[in-house]
């Protein structure tokens, strides 16, 4: 008798999981499984549709990250752009307020640009700026004959001997540089007579008005 009621009870528990797998959602509608971003894009894009090739300008272009916006002729909401879809020879990029032809897909973006050209499906112009390297580029300097181009290991000239870089003269080292020991002492001295000045400006006695 217990084995049937848990049976029984079983059944029951299955046909409500049933039932709550027929259960049509609250919305109706596909809304809920798309993001914020992509609703919004959805109801910005106002009459437009994707895939279809519509006209607008370049808002702004970030060469160096690879993307910025398009705004549509229409007046309806930017469109993003990334650097991949740009149709154009070479280093792709957008200039700002050049004239351009998209087609577009809704993302979590927004509204993304799926292929970028100029007029009538020809090239883009791009911008002229480009990205700046990373790294500066060292200069190369031989310690041996102070030229530039190449190190002292592959210097053509023979070993030369030991000077002073900051004066270049043969008969002393940079440390004992009598130019530079000279130039400190010039700055030293120039302080130093302001910083006495001003002590003088300030130990003057002032007048004694009886």
């Amino acid at each position: 008798m217990y084995g049937a009621r848990r049976r029984r009870d079983r059944g029951q528990e299955t046909g409500e999981r049933k039932e709550e797998k027929r259960k049509p959602s609250k919305s109706g509608d596909t809304s809920e499984e798309e993001g914020e971003e992509t609703q919004k894009a959805r109801a910005e894009a106002g009459a437009q549709i994707e895939g279809v090739v519509y006209t607008g300008r370049v808002k702004w272009f970030n060469v160096s990250k690879g993307y910025g916006f398009i705004t549509p002729d229409d007046g309806s909401g930017d469109v993003f752009v990334y650097q991949k879809v740009i149709s154009m020879t070479g280093f792709r990029s957008l200039d700002d307020a050049e004239r351009v032809e998209y087609k577009f897909k809704f993302s979590e973006k927004g509204r993304e640009a799926t292929h970028v050209t100029g007029p009538g499906g020809s090239e883009c112009q791009g911008s002229k700026r480009r990205p700046r390297p990373k790294y500066r580029r060292r200069i190369n300097r031989c310690y041996n004959c102070d030229e530039l181009g190449h190190h002292a290991k592959d210097c053509p000239q023979p070993p030369m001997p030991k000077r002073c870089h900051h004066c270049k003269s043969e008969e002393h080292l940079v440390a004992d540089c009598p130019f530079k020991q000279t130039q400190g002492s010039g700055h030293s001295e120039t302080k130093s007579s302001e910083s006495s000045g001003e002590g003088a400006t300030a130990a003057e006695p002032k007048p004694d008005v009886t």
